[in-house]
C-alpha cells in the first residue's frame, strides 16, 4: 500500500465528513437526502480450480458483500457517495458532486483482482523475489520448495476537478495512481536449439503508475478549442529477473523497465455553413525508458497522431464525411541491449501510417437508407540500424477498403440491415532481403479480406421481440510461406423475449460460431501444414415469474457454452523432424484444442416487502470443464534429464461450484 494509504486517509476523511454535512445542507437548502444499503451473504462450495471459479472476484468462499449509497441533491448542489464490497479484493468507493453550471469533482478508489492459478509449484525458492535460485536437476515436484498462487491485483485511486465557472472557458484536472502487484507466469528458453530447455518462471509484479492530465479551453458555438497535457510515470521495483539454469549457471530475464510519457494535445471544432462541422485532433508524445541492466541503452519513442475530419448534412436526405489520419511512431532508442550474456545492437523500428477516407449516406424512398465509403491506408516500416541498409527488411503496405451498408424500416414491426466490406492489401517488398520468408508473414503480407453481415429485428405481435444476426469473414494471405495462409469465420445468433404482461417474461438466445485457420511453414525440404477448426455454440434461457405482481418474483435461468477445437497437423520431409524425434510424413491430428464447456443453472426470488425494503435469495450451480492437448497428462518436468521445468500455470482450470446467497436492500428517504 506504499503511496496509497496517505491518499486513502484523505479520501475517507472527506467521505466521512460529507455524511453529517449533507444532512445540514438538506435542512438548510431545502434539498433531499436519500440513502440505501445493500447486504448479501454469499457462500461458495468449489470443487476444482478456485482461481477460475473466482477469476475476477474475491477468493473467499463465504462472506458478507454489499454496498452503501448516499445522495444529496438540491437546485444548486449534488453530492453522491457509493461503496461496494468493503474489505474485499473487489472493494470500491466513489464520491462525486458539484455546483450545477460551475464546478464538478470526483474521488474514487477501487481494487481489481485477477486470479490466474492456485497452488502452482516451482523448482525455484523465494518465488516472490527477483532472484530465483534452485539446485538443478530436480525432477520430483513433491520436493520443490515453493507452492504459491498466480494472481495480479490492481489498487487504483483517481480524482478529478472540472471548472465551468468562467463560461465559455473551462478547465479540467485529473490525477490517478495505480499500484499493481502479484505474480504472473513468464517463459525463458535456450536460443538456437529446438530441443533446448524451457523454463516457466514466476515473475514478481510490483508496479507503480502515476497519471496526470490538464486541459483547458473555450466552448461556445460555433467554436470549440482545447489544449491539454498528459504525464505518466511508470516504475517497476524489479528491472531484472535472475534465475538458475539447468547446469547451475545464472541467467537474467529483463522485466518491464521504468518509463515516463509526456503528451501534448490540441482539439478543435467549428460549425460551418450547410450544416457542416470541421474537427481537428492533434497530439505528440515522447516516451523514455530506463532499465538497470541496460547500461548502454537509452530508450526513447516519439509518437505523432493527427486527425482531421469534415462532416456535412447539406440536405435532409444526404450526409457525408471526409477524413485524414496520420500516425507516426519513431523509435529513437540508441545503444545496446543485453540478450543472455551478449550485448546486441538495438534495431529500433520506424512506423508510419496514413489514412484517407470518405463516406456518404443517402435516404432513399420506401424507408431505405444506404451508406458507403472508401479508405486508403498506407503503412511504412523501416529498421534503423547502421549495419543494415535503411528500409531494406520490412515491406510497405497499402490497403484499399470499400464498404457499404443498407437499412430498411418500411414496416413498423420489421427492421432489417446488411453490410459488406472488401479489403485489398498490397505489399511492396522492394529488396531481396525484404522478400525473405520471415518478412512475408501474415502481419506484413498482401491479403484479401471479405466481410458480410446481416440482421433483422422483428416485432410480430405486441410484447414479442425477435432479433437475428449473421456475420461472415474470409481472409486470404496471398504469399505467406510462414504462418497463417487463410481463415474463415462465421457466426449466427438469435435472441427473443416475450412478456406475459402482469404474469412474467421469457428471454432466450442462441449463438453459434465457426472458425477455420490454415497455417504452413517451409524450411528447405521440410515443412508442416495445419488446419485448425473451432466451433462454439451457446444458448441461454430465463424466466421471470411474477407470482405476486410487484411483490414476489421468481427468476429461473440457464446458460450453456460449448467450444470444440481440433487441429489436423501434417509433418513432411525428413530433415528437421527426425532431429526432434518425430517420424516424417506422418499426420499428427490433435482432437482437442482449447476445448471447454461452461454452464450455469440458477433460481432466485425477489420480494418487495415495501417501497423501501427488498429481500432476495437464490442458488446457482456453475461448472467449467476444460481440455487441451497441451495440458492433458500435465508434467511439471516434461523432459528427461531435468532440462525443462513448468509451474502448472493455467494447467487445471476445471471446476464446479455451488453458490447460495441471501440479501436485502433498504432505501432511506
Amino acid at each position: 500500500m506504499r503511496g496509497i494509504r496517505p491518499v486513502l486517509s484523505v479520501l475517507f476523511t472527506v467521505v466521512l465528513s460529507f455524511i453529517p454535512l449533507s444532512v445540514v445542507m438538506a435542512q438548510e437548502n431545502g434539498g433531499t437526502l436519500t440513502s440505501s444499503i445493500d447486504v448479501e451473504m454469499r457462500s461458495y462450495n468449489v470443487n476444482g480450480s478456485d482461481a477460475k471459479a473466482h477469476e475476477y472476484t474475491d477468493k473467499r468462499n463465504t462472506g458478507l458483500f454489499g454496498g452503501i449509497g448516499l445522495s444529496y441533491e438540491s437546485q444548486k448542489y449534488n453530492v453522491n457517495f457509493y461503496s461496494r464490497d468493503m474489505g474485499y479484493d473487489t472493494q470500491e468507493y466513489t464520491l462525486n458532486g458539484g455546483h450545477y453550471g460551475k464546478f464538478k469533482y470526483s474521488f474514487g478508489y477501487n481494487e481489481i483482482i485477477h486470479n490466474i492459478t492456485t497452488d502452482a509449484k516451482s523448482v525455484y525458492g523465494n518465488v516472490r523475489s527477483d532472484n530465483l535460485k534452485a539446485t538443478l536437476p530436480n525432477t520430483n515436484p513433491d520436493t520443490w520448495p515453493s507452492t504459491f498462487d498466480y494472481y495480479t491485483k490492481r489498487k487504483i485511486i483517481d480524482m478529478g476537478f472540472k471548472l465551468d465557472l468562467l463560461k465559455p472557458f473551462f478547465f479540467n484536472v485529473y490525477y490517478g495512481h495505480e499500484k499493481k502487484d502479484g505474480i504472473k507466469p513468464t517463459g525463458a528458453s535456450s536460443f538456437g536449439s529446438a530441443v533446448g530447455p524451457s523454463l516457466e518462471l514466476p515473475e514478481p509484479i510490483d508496479y507503480r503508475t502515476n497519471n496526470m492530465s490538464l486541459e483547458g479551453g473555450y466552448a461556445k458555438k460555433p467554436f470549440f478549442v482545447s489544449f491539454g497535457y498528459i504525464y505518466s510515470d511508470f516504475k517497476n521495483s524489479s528491472n531484472d529477473l535472475n534465475f538458475t539454469l539447468p547446469g547451475g549457471t545464472m541467467d537474467i530475464f529483463s522485466l518491464a523497465p521504468d518509463s515516463k510519457l509526456q503528451k501534448f494535445f490540441f482539439k478543435g471544432s467549428a460549425f460551418l455553413p450547410m450544416n457542416s462541422r470541421f474537427t481537428v485532433n492533434l497530439s505528440e508524445s515522447d516516451t523514455t525508458s530506463d532499465a538497470a541492466n541496460f547500461t548502454r541503452f537509452d530508450g526513447k519513442i516519439t509518437t505523432k497522431n493527427y486527425n482531421l475530419q469534415l462532416t456535412t448534412n447539406p440536405l435532409r436526405f444526404l450526409d457525408g464525411k471526409i477524413y485524414y489520419k496520420y500516425y507516426e511512431r519513431d523509435n529513437r532508442s540508441t545503444g545496446q541491449i543485453l540478450i543472455g550474456a551478449i550485448w546486441t545492437n538495438a534495431t529500433p523500428l520506424y512506423y508510419k501510417n496514413e489514412t484517407l477516407g470518405a463516406e456518404m449516406g443517402i435516404k432513399l424512398p420506401y424507408s431505405f437508407y444506404i451508406d458507403g465509403g472508401y479508405r486508403y491506408i498506407r503503412t511504412e516500416r523501416e529498421i534503423k540500424d547502421n549495419t543494415i541498409p535503411l528500409a531494406s527488411v520490412l515491406p510497405y503496405n497499402w490497403d484499399n477498403i470499400y464498404f457499404a451498408n443498407l437499412k430498411w424500416n418500411g414496416i413498423d414491426y420489421i427492421s432489417a440491415r446488411a453490410g459488406i466490406e472488401f479489403l485489398r492489401r498490397g505489399a511492396d517488398y522492394r529488396t531481396a532481403q525484404s522478400e525473405a520468408a520471415y518478412n512475408r508473414q501474415f502481419a506484413y503480407a498482401a491479403q484479401n479480406r471479405d466481410t458480410f453481415k446481416a440482421g433483422v429485428d422483428i416485432y410480430p405481435v405486441e410484447n414479442l421481440n425477435i432479433g437475428l444476426e449473421y456475420n461472415y469473414k474470409w481472409t486470404n494471405y496471398n504469399d505467406t510461406p510462414l504462418g497463417y495462409t487463410d481463415d474463415t469465420r462465421e457466426a449466427f445468433s438469435i435472441n427473443a423475449d416475450y412478456s406475459f404482461k402482469k404474469y412474467g417474461k421469457l428471454y432466450g438466445y442462441f449463438d453459434i460460431e465457426k472458425l477455420v485457420m490454415n497455417q504452413r511453414a517451409i524450411t528447405g525440404t521440410s515443412y508442416w501444414d495445419s488446419k485448425q477448426k473451432e466451433k462454439t455454440y451457446g444458448y441461454g434461457l430465463r424466466a421471470d415469474i411474477y407470482a405476486i405482481p410487484k411483490k414476489l418474483t421468481f427468476i429461473i435461468q440457464h446458460d450453456y457454452l460449448d467450444s470444440k477445437g481440433t487441429n489436423d497437423l501434417g509433418l513432411y520431409g525428413a530433415n528437421i523432424w527426425t532431429t526432434i524425434g518425430v517420424p516424417p510424413n506422418l499426420p499428427v491430428n490433435i482432437p482437442n484444442v482449447d476445448k471447454y464447456k461452461k454452464y450455469t443453472v440458477g433460481v432466485s426470488a425477489l420480494y418487495n416487502a415495501s417501497d423501501a425494503l427488498s429481500l432476495k435469495a437464490g442458488y446457482t450451480y456453475a461448472r467449467f470443464d476444460y481440455s487441451d492437448a497441451q495440458y492433458d497428462n500435465y508434467q511439471y518436468a516434461p523432459t528427461t534429464g531435468g532440462s525443462s521445468y513448468l509451474t502448472g500455470a493455467y494447467s487445471r482450470p476445471s471446476y464446479s461450484a455451488n453458490i447460495v446467497f441471501l440479501g436485502l436492500m433498504y432505501r432511506f428517504k
